[in-house]
């Protein structure tokens, strides 16, 4: 697999097969510029999911599919906002809206992710 991501002079990153499609794990991950990437390689955005880790942080799976094959391009973020990719594939905007609502995780450049996700009143 062709390791495309531009992640920095730095940062070692390697493409793996698994039974669920290929994976890579891209430390300070620069989700605008893998948007383009991905897009001028006519791959086709499926979805974002996430998870909260014990630290605090948060690891977000941006996944695509090319030719069939599932790309899943993992990161890892502390407790900041990472950039939008909303207006660069407007449909990633109700995955990172589904984000922000699960995990308080601001996306730089979308409005809707910008203020604290409202939380329900306990009585």
């Amino acid at each position: 697999m062709d390791s495309a991501i531009d992640h920095g002079p730095d940062t070692e990153c390697y493409w793996m097969e698994r039974p669920d499609g290929w994976w890579v794990d891209v430390e300070g991950l620069d989700p605008r510029a893998m948007a383009r990437l991905m897009v001028g390689r006519e791959a086709r955005w499926v979805t974002m999911t996430g998870a909260p880790l014990a630290d605090g942080a948060h690891r977000l799976i941006y996944r695509w599919e090319v030719s069939g094959r599932p790309l899943n391009i993992a990161t890892t973020i502390a407790d900041a906002p990472i950039d939008s990719i909303a207006d660069l594939l407007p449909a990633a905007a109700p995955a990172e809206r589904e984000m922000h609502h699960r995990f308080a995780i601001a996306f730089v450049g979308n409005a809707e992710t910008a203020a604290p996700p409202a939380r329900p009143r306990v009585a």
